[in-house]
């Protein structure tokens, strides 16, 4: 088997295969800044301890297939490592189970403080993605409360995560001012006309 895993728990990446929904849900281009950085770690912990990363990457027995550790896989490559410390996922990949289920799975791998999977872009590119295979499933859109419990399970206050969206449906360049910090998230939705202006019109206050 290619991707055996030796007896030091340290597997060959070069056999090993990118789980095929991971660039979908964390593009490549967004996301070089947090490669570089596991990278340098990688080589910090290498110099440490002989071996570039503490926490194992988890691969497909059977097809060599990454579930969690695809960003370390591209990192040790950046610094001609050849070896990660891995171990055996109990699942089987399937390239013909369900999509929405699949992003379920690695979700639970893939939230690990490794990447900020709470950065709010990233967070709202996951939901369009993870919403689009739901549809795609049930024929239907995730509801307000389906859309809750992602913001919830992702640590992510329901109501905020919900105004972001918005703005994020509505006008994408505005969203990029909101996180790029040019205009407040309060203020973007009072643009959309989705909150009301506070301040109240005296109609005497010209009259003397």
């Amino acid at each position: 088997m290619q991707n055996k895993i030796d007896e030091r728990g340290m597997v060959d990446i070069g056999m090993l295969s990118h789980h095929p929904l991971n660039e979908l849900l964390y593009p490549l281009d967004k996301h070089e800044q947090d490669i570089q950085l596991l990278a340098d770690k990688l080589e910090e912990e290498y110099k440490s301890t002989g071996c570039p990363n503490h926490t194992p990457i988890v691969i497909c027995k059977k097809t060599g297939i990454i579930f969690s550790g695809n960003f370390r896989v591209r990192a040790a490559k950046r610094k001609s490592y050849n070896k990660l410390k891995a171990i055996y996922c109990t699942k089987i990949y399937n390239p013909k189970d369900d999509k929405h289920d699949e992003l379920v799975f690695l979700e639970k791998y893939n939230v690990d403080g490794k990447r900020d999977e709470y950065n709010i872009t990233t967070l709202l590119h996951r939901y369009h993605i993870k919403n689009k295979f739901f549809e795609q499933k049930h024929n239907r859109e995730m509801t307000p409360a389906e859309r809750n419990k992602f913001a919830t399970e992702n640590r992510f206050d329901k109501t905020k995560f919900k105004n972001y969206l918005t703005v994020s449906n509505e006008d994408p360049a505005l969203l990029k001012k909101v996180v790029d910090g040019k205009i407040t998230l309060t203020k973007a939705l009072r643009k959309l006309g989705k909150v009301k202006d506070n301040k109240k019109y005296n109609p005497d206050r010209h009259n003397f």
